[in-house]
């Protein structure tokens, strides 16, 4: 990885007119004696540093893991500091077309291996757990006269669109249905279409037989376990690469509560699209960020909006909330808390009972917790200036926990957040400066300060095809970009494995991406009667998994969408997993 770091400094010094030397001597010095916690920790660290104190100012003591030098500012990186600080680090930020490309430029060289999919060492994952447990702990009642009006504001927002929601729930098109996500139970994908439990909370609002069953035998002969609530399978907590400061902590549902979550998830997606439901949809659809992208980019420009973003959003939303946000009458939501896992085992096998609503792993988290932030931003606009003066309300957008409001609301709002018992993320909120950041998308001034990641480990034989795929879309994102010489860098070091033809940019499958047409191997295709140019793809086989029976008629019949289901789906299904590559083409564009 430091190669790939050393390039891309070296790269971005001739693009921005920087001298780098001295800056590559520290990070072989400091990757000798860290290691790649360096490269993947300590120099990420700074980049949050550097923004901080781009949007909000923070004294140069922050800079905890380098010396600083010349205006406060860092040694390391200092050549593009300079730019971005001209004056120093008391003074504003330049917002030059110059300064953009240096902020891009330090951006990309220090969080280039940021998010790289690596195991985090023994004591930070068991702080992660622990830090999960006492995250959990914390939650605590909110204050009653907030929550009244955040009930009534809930229900302005909310009551018509969860009313059509209910409608779809009790209406013969509603059909649960399984993912292919791993369960705390461990059902295979089509085993679990055998469901053989149920239990009394979703018996309550959702009868078994009218779930489950396909035909009358299936109900006399194939009746579920209905389990007690003191019997109720838990959820389980897994943890999953994230970056090697920390892993994400992922809850597992049990089969029963996650096909009734699935259906209920599908089912609010389905009346979010509806026209009647458009300016909902605007503010706070979780199927699509463009409204986030292009609201951010004009918040960098006019500074009309702050982009906020929460720490530990997910596992922040109290039950109080999601319950106060659900209604209390309406059947929607008796079905999503009687789908809710009221408990969870941790790694070391305790089981704790969880006070928060839902864990990152649940159907229904995202789109509760959205639900949740969009009622409390309303709540604070009404409370700012602006929104007293002239009862005008802009808009608003929620993705998650990325959330993007009006600059004037921005103290009520976060003062709201906080006192919900959430946590507002200030190294990542941005509303003083000309950056926003918000759903993968990053603005200066208008100008577009992305950067590339790097994801994963290198591959290091012929046969690791998934990271191989992976090493070629990093090679592609870097070409797209314009940096030529590290994109060559990873171009060489797959060279050594196996061939990997050449195509256009924007061309899919497993292909390196050139500008130079010279390089491709095409064909003629006569009977599409099209250009077609070579390029690898990873051949995939789902896992033997035979489902047969009632199991089997249950699986095709509550089969949903435009596309049939594979020939082979009863004896093969689930996850797929790479077992090859071969040679396919694609339509030359």
């Amino acid at each position: 990885m430091v190669e790939l770091t050393i390039s891309m400094l070296r790269e971005l010094g001739e693009i921005c007119r920087v001298r780098t030397s001295r800056d590559e001597l520290t990070i072989l010095a400091r990757e000798r004696e860290e290691g790649v916690s360096f490269l993947t920790i300590t120099m990420p660290s700074l980049e949050k540093e550097i923004l901080s104190l781009l949007d909000k100012g923070y004294s140069d003591t922050n800079f905890k893991s380098f010396r600083t030098g010349i205006g406060g500012l860092p040694k390391f990186l200092s050549g593009f500091l300079q730019i971005i600080f001209p004056l120093g680090s008391s003074y504003p930020a330049s917002t030059s077309p110059e300064s953009a490309a240096a902020l891009r430029a330090v951006r990309q060289i220090l969080s280039l291996h940021s998010k790289v999919e690596l195991e985090c060492t023994p004591d930070r994952i068991a702080a992660a757990v622990h830090g999960y447990v006492e995250t959990d702990d914390r939650i605590r009642d909110v204050d009653p006269v907030l929550l009244r009006e955040f009930r009534i504001t809930a229900t302005e927002l909310f009551g018509s669109y969860l009313r059509d929601v209910e409608r779809v729930v009790l209406s013969e098109n509603f059909a649960p249905r399984h993912s292919s996500g791993a369960l705390a139970t461990r059902e295979s994908y089509n085993s679990r279409y055998s469901l053989g439990f149920w239990t009394e909370r979703l018996q309550s609002v959702l009868p078994w037989w009218h779930i489950l069953s396909v035909n009358w035998r299936d109900s006399y002969e194939n009746p579920p376990v209905v389990l007690s609530e003191e019997d109720e399978r838990p959820a389980k907590l897994t943890l999953v690469p994230k970056t090697m400061k920390t892993p994400r902590v992922i809850a597992m549902e049990p089969a029963e509560h996650q096909y009734v979550q699935q259906g209920l998830h599908s089912a609010m997606r389905e009346v979010l699209d509806m026209p009647k439901h458009r300016a909902l949809y605007e503010s706070m659809c979780w199927a699509d960020q463009s409204f986030n992208r292009d609201l951010a980019r004009q918040a960098s420009i006019d500074q009309g909006y702050a982009t906020i973003d929460l720490s530990e959003a997910s596992d922040r939303v109290s039950l109080q909330l999601a319950q106060a946000v659900l209604g209390s009458n309406l059947l929607v939501g008796k079905v999503a808390l009687a789908s809710r896992s009221r408990s969870i085992i941790l790694p070391d096998g305790t089981k704790h009972y969880l006070k928060k609503f839902a864990s990152m792993g649940s159907a229904l988290c995202f789109p509760i917790e959205t639900m949740v932030f969009r009622t409390i931003i309303e709540m604070g606009m009404r409370r700012s200036p602006t929104y007293k003066r002239t009862g005008v309300k802009p808009p608003v957008r929620v993705y998650g926990d990325d959330l993007i409001i009006p600059i004037d609301s921005t103290q009520s709002v976060c003062d709201l957040l906080e006192a919900m018992g959430l946590k507002v993320n200030l190294s990542k909120s941005f509303w003083a400066s000309a950056f926003r950041e918000s759903c993968g998308s990053d603005w200066y001034s208008g100008h577009d300060v992305s950067i590339v990641r790097n994801r994963a480990a290198s591959p290091t034989r012929s046969d690791h095809f998934t990271l191989i795929a992976k090493e070629v879309d990093l090679h592609n994102r870097l070409y797209e970009r314009g940096y030529y010489q590290t994109a060559g860098l990873v171009e060489k070091r797959l060279r050594r494995l196996r061939h990997i033809p050449y195509a256009p940019v924007g061309t899919p499958g497993v292909c390196f991406w050139s500008w130079e047409s010279s390089y491709y191997k095409t064909r003629v295709n006569r009977d599409l009667q099209r250009l077609e140019v070579q390029v690898l793809s990873v051949m995939q086989r789902k896992p033997l998994d035979q489902l047969s029976d009632f199991g089997a008629l249950r699986k095709c019949l509550t089969h949903k969408g435009e596309n049939p289901r594979e020939l082979a789906h009863l004896e093969r299904d689930g996850r797929s997993q790479p077992v090859g590559m071969k040679v396919g083409w694609a339509t030359l564009v």
